[in-house]
């Protein structure tokens, strides 16, 4: 894809549902310790991974890309990487959620969601 200021550029780097919120009708963003030079198309991985569990995934992403391209262009080029990105972002938490298994807040549940993950990307890679 290139590193063109099209695609590339300054994101946030972890823009999913805990990291914003909505303010007299305007989205704001908070915790920028992720924040860096990337692909824009990572930012939407991060978000569309969120929800990509959900029944209604298929709507959610459309109505997600539909806002998405109301401000910023996204060819169908690009779409057609993102699912590769959210595959990223699962490998990325992945990582995480096995540096973090001793953490009491994670110990009871991290070997079985990193199981149902590791599913997910040998689902992606099957494809």
């Amino acid at each position: 894809m290139g590193q063109k200021p099209e695609t590339f550029g300054l994101i946030h780097g972890d823009l999913h549902q805990d990291n914003y919120f909505f303010h007299q009708g305007q989205v704001r963003a908070i915790d920028f310790d992720d924040c860096g030079y990337d692909y824009y198309l990572y930012d939407i991985a991060v978000t569309l991974s969120e929800v990509n569990w959900r029944e209604n995934t298929p709507e959610l992403r459309k109505s997600f890309l539909k806002g998405y391209r109301s401000i910023r262009d996204l060819s169908s080029e690009q779409e057609g990487h993102l699912d590769t990105f959210i595959t990223f972002r699962d490998l990325q938490l992945i990582i995480a959620k096995i540096e973090m298994r001793n953490h009491p807040a994670f110990r009871a549940g991290w070997a079985s969601s990193v199981k149902e993950m590791l599913q997910d990307v040998k689902n992606f890679l099957e494809l």
